[in-house]
């Protein structure tokens, strides 16, 4: 479960990237609002063979 929260999160992230700037939303924002911390998040991120 975990590991597909943290993929989500990821895809998120990155889709929220190619949006304009007045409607991008922080990274922190979306990780408090999942749930996810960001010391885990970005310890998933490390272990990924691709980096996102």
């Amino acid at each position: 479960m975990t590991e597909a929260v943290y993929t989500a999160t990821a895809e998120y992230i990155l889709e929220m990237a190619q949006r304009p700037v007045k409607h991008r939303v922080s990274v922190s924002g979306v990780l408090k609002r999942l749930g996810v911390s960001r010391s885990g998040y970005n310890a998933w991120k490390k272990k990924m063979p691709f980096c996102y």
